[in-house]
């Protein structure tokens, strides 16, 4: 009895190597089962204020306008939110107002020490690259730094308060110098410049 047993389990076995390829309970040899991939953290495109469509038409951004492409277009999630709610006293009614709150909470841009953000102010070159420059540093990713000669930008003294900045932002290759060497510092960027700027940005998330 036993023998017939043993002979019919034998029996199934047999037939399920020949069919499966393997062994009842034991372990199974297949295809190999892909390991998933990270997959980098896609910011998403959020629409912009009416005050902002199209981008192309805002020739000079203002200070609320790039809080606002600031939250729409950099990776949130990877900002470390200050938990004390900052204190703001020139928003009121602002079309930007949640977004510039937003924006000052996550470290993206600062706020002046009068508790003033100046929403309406323009954006100069010197204030987008020290935007950025923190931005850069935020994102820790580590990048070969783009030679760039120490006699440049040709308009902008190493003592000058965008120097560190300004030099940074060129090394990473998210702002550029004109055919002359020249970074103009004070000149007014444009919305579509610089969501540019932002989209090279991410590049270091």
């Amino acid at each position: 009895m036993i023998d017939r047993v043993v002979l019919r389990y034998l029996a199934g076995l047999g037939a399920a190597v020949i069919i499966f390829g393997c062994v009842p309970y034991g372990p199974v040899s297949g295809p190999a089962v892909p390991v998933p991939v990270p997959v980098p953290e896609i910011p998403i495109q959020k629409k912009l204020p009416e005050e902002m469509t199209p981008l192309s038409r805002v020739q000079v951004l203002t200070r609320g306008g790039l809080a606002v492409l600031l939250v729409n277009q950099l990776p949130t999630g990877r900002f470390h939110e200050n938990p004390d709610i900052p204190i703001v006293v020139d928003l009121s009614g602002h079309w930007a107002r949640k977004e510039v709150l937003n924006a000052v909470q996550l470290g993206m841009i600062p706020v002046f020490r009068n508790h003033r953000f100046l929403p309406d102010q323009a954006v100069t070159r010197g204030e987008m690259a020290q935007v950025l420059s923190g931005i850069l540093e935020r994102g820790g990713s580590a990048a070969v730094p783009r030679h760039i000669s120490p006699e440049l930008p040709a308009d902008l003294p190493k003592d000058h308060l965008s120097y560190g900045a300004v030099r940074r932002v060129l090394e990473a290759g998210v702002m550029s110098l004109d055919a002359n060497g020249r970074f103009s510092v004070d000149q007014p960027v444009s919305g579509m410049e610089a969501s540019e700027y932002i989209k090279k940005s991410i590049n270091y998330f």
